[in-house]
């Protein structure tokens, strides 16, 4: 039966991040504050288009009372970090001539391949991340969530040893003799070293979850350390790395299985292979200019399958990445575009698979130099096992301007067989569902507004 639903999403976005924070166009992960499409394994965030999967690896592992934990392995795209190189020469008049060069990195933060983490969250310094100026605690979703000395600009500061993030997540961070502490809204606290890595989880009834660093003789996977976890019911998982260009990327987790009292500890294990190769640096527009000392592509490493504890797999093979050319810089607005870095197609272990395309998502504002073009979800497919086509989800993205503010309204609609209309052009062919998301940004680079309602300045 056909069934239209018209949907009004609200969210304060900025032209311009907030102090310590990533800009909205391009973050990553699924923010508290954002509105995102949930799927069957993937969350397309309706603001950005960015594609967030999660995998679950293993059980939930209850320990105590409300104390469990569990691990996963995420996927999100917008994996290019830039910076600007600034160059000034005479020429033979004496006149100074001003370059600015594009550099473009792979985001450092994936240990699982690009774009993939697994972690259960990290503390980034200042100057590790895209928010350049702050610590953030990244999630295990990938997001950053950075802190602030207050929680509103109208409290009082309460000392240097205590930061607060803004954007609805309600951390507390507190410096603790040479760790840094994150207090949760679920009452437990995590730990972290001086290197930003989680050493402990706790709560108050002394319920815990340990991280220990350690050397690692593994055959199968060659990291010089693996993480051993433990908690306070006994429960041992090891968790192994192999070197890659990428770095050290997730080689076999490990994890605790269900023992008999009294019985030695069992482990189930899931496997993870990738692939390493060059591929192209993604310039946002066709206006930068590339650093002519950086060369057009990147070692990388892609995550090709993981395989779970039953023998089951997800599969991306490299031709399911758009990886350019792998050898020269590749354009977001080039022809045809290129999307270099994003994941195009998995297959689940149903054997069906999820396919995605993806076009420009453009912002409005002068601060955002690389953050005004976005590679975003354009449709997502889904075939069944024998290869049949099961579904077509479309994303419209499109700018209009009112009087004070510019409002992105972004039309998701979803069909049983595929069109071939151009990404922002109207599909007139009936639709089984539609939803129409709304979010507004106000014409000033400083100011964040929400439908009819406004919110202070930054």
């Amino acid at each position: 039966m056909r069934r239209a639903l018209l949907a009004l999403a609200v969210a304060f976005l900025i032209a311009g991040p907030l102090r310590g924070q990533q800009s909205p166009n391009a973050v990553k992960g699924l923010p508290s504050n954002g509105v995102f499409e949930s799927n069957e394994v993937d969350q397309i965030n309706l603001f950005n288009g960015s594609l967030n999967l999660t995998i679950p690896i293993g059980q939930t592992y209850k320990v105590a009372g409300d104390f469990s934990y569990s691990f996963r392995l995420t996927y999100s795209s917008n994996n290019w970090e830039y910076n600007t190189r600034e160059v000034d020469e005479y020429d033979n008049n004496g006149y100074l001539i001003q370059h600015f060069y594009a550099q473009v990195y792979l985001n450092g933060l994936s240990n699982a391949g690009v774009g993939w983490l697994f972690t259960l969250g990290r503390l980034l310094p200042p100057g590790t991340h895209s928010a350049q100026s702050a610590y953030c605690y990244q999630s295990p979703d990938g997001g950053e969530h950075c802190f602030d000395a207050t929680l509103h600009d109208s409290d009082p500061t309460s000392g240097s040893t205590t930061s607060y993030t803004r954007d609805g997540t309600y951390l507390r961070m507190r410096i603790v003799g040479t760790t840094r502490e994150i207090d949760f809204p679920d009452g437990t606290t995590h730990v972290f070293g001086s290197n930003g890595m989680l050493t402990l989880i706790r709560d108050h009834q002394n319920n815990s979850l340990s991280i220990n660093y350690l050397p690692s003789n593994d055959s199968e996977c060659n990291a010089a350390t693996y993480w051993n976890i433990t908690d306070s019911s006994g429960r041992v998982s090891n968790i192994y790395f192999r070197q890659a260009n990428l770095g050290d990327v997730l080689c076999r987790a490990d994890l605790a299985a269900f023992t008999q009292p009294n019985a030695s500890q069992q482990f189930t294990s899931f496997r993870f292979a990738t692939t390493d190769l060059p591929i192209s640096r993604l310039l946002p527009n066709n206006t930068e200019e590339p650093d002519p000392e950086i060369p057009g592509n990147q070692d990388a490493t892609l995550l090709t399958q993981v395989t779970l504890s039953d023998g089951t797999t997800y599969v991306a093979n490299v031709s399911d990445y758009d990886t350019g050319d792998g050898v020269n810089y590749a354009r977001l607005n080039g022809t045809p575009p290129s999307y270099s870095g994003n994941l195009l197609r998995l297959r689940l272990p149903s054997l069906g698979s999820m396919q995605w395309d993806y076009q420009r998502y453009q912002y409005p504002g002068e601060s955002e130099r690389y953050w005004s073009d976005i590679a975003g979800v354009f449709k997502r497919r889904r075939y069944d096992a024998l290869g049949n086509l099961r579904g077509v989800w479309r994303y419209d993205p499109r700018w209009t301007y009112l009087l004070t503010q510019r409002e992105l309204i972004n039309t998701v609609t979803q069909r049983d067989a595929d069109d071939t209309y151009p990404p922002q052009n109207d599909n007139p062919n009936p639709y089984n569902f539609k939803s129409v998301n709304y979010f507004s940004a106000s014409t000033s680079s400083a100011c964040a507004t929400a439908i009819r309602a406004s919110t202070a300045c930054h």
